[in-house]
């Protein structure tokens, strides 16, 4: 499993940011590309905000009036959806995981006692497998 670096979520560009800079540089305005591509000014808008994603359809339409690869801008937005995905998984945790957290927190501090030892190592291990059943039905 690969390690996930953690991204300030202000580092994690949605491709419309490199649009609006593709469209400066060319001297194109939001007018114009909408008009190229064929599609309405609200959705270049809404792209270059960062609220609409870059379909497969619009990267070709863009590749068709810049020149640059249907793919890169494909990839932009894999690479965004995956960084936003890792940083959400990372800045949440999950009311299940703060219970199995509580849980081993009981289970350290009940361990020197032997009698309880035993029976709280048997409701971790099936709270832990029922768990791991309830994650493989929803997947």
């Amino acid at each position: 499993m690969a390690n996930k670096r953690t991204l300030d979520r202000d580092l994690i560009i949605h491709p419309g940011e490199t649009l609006e800079e593709l469209l400066v540089d060319r001297g194109m305005s939001q007018r114009d590309l909408a008009n190229r591509c064929g599609v309405t000014e609200k959705h270049i808008s809404s792209v270059i905000a960062g609220k609409s994603n870059i379909t497969a359809s619009f990267a070709k339409k863009l590749e068709y009036v810049f020149g640059v690869e249907a793919r890169f801008w494909l990839n932009l937005q894999n690479i965004y959806d995956e960084e936003l995905l890792d940083f959400e998984e990372s800045n949440n945790i999950l009311p299940k995981e703060i219970e199995i957290s509580k849980n081993l927190k009981k289970f350290v501090l009940l361990r020197e006692n032997t009698n309880c030892f035993r029976l709280v190592v048997m409701k971790l291990i099936l709270l832990l497998l029922c768990e791991s059943f309830l994650e493989l039905q929803i997947c």
